[in-house]
């Protein structure tokens, strides 16, 4: 019976503690370009609209005005919907080879016992 090393369990934290740092650093990440696109997004809506407001009197609004104000808004009220699924996804790519390892390894089980069945 082999018992475990206090240095192998250091290195275990310690690359669970990376993993931990690394995903924190993703989602501060994830959150402030999600934030900025949306505080961008938003301004551009809002100046657009006054553009549009003021043109008017003048003249007839051409098509990229409203194209460019409708983007805007489709944009800033999407990232309202999805900002947070966003940032979940964002935040596990750095698991995405443990999920793949994980699923393969429930793949396995399931043809190993499909198999024994059969006998």
């Amino acid at each position: 019976m082999s018992v475990p090393s206090i240095a192998s369990f250091g290195a275990k934290t310690t690359s669970v503690l990376k993993a931990t740092a690394s995903a924190e650093k993703i989602r501060a990440v994830a959150y402030s370009m999600i934030a900025f696109v949306d505080k961008t997004s938003f301004s551009a809506m809002r100046t657009l609209f006054y553009e549009i407001m003021r043109k008017r009197e003048i003249r007839p609004v051409g098509f990229w005005s409203w194209a460019t104000f409708g983007f805007s808004i489709a944009i800033c009220s999407g990232l309202l919907v999805y900002g947070d699924e966003i940032e979940y996804a964002v935040e596990s790519v750095p698991a995405a080879p443990s999920i793949a390892s994980l699923g393969r390894g429930i793949q396995s089980l399931q043809q190993a016992s499909s198999g024994s069945d059969a006998n």
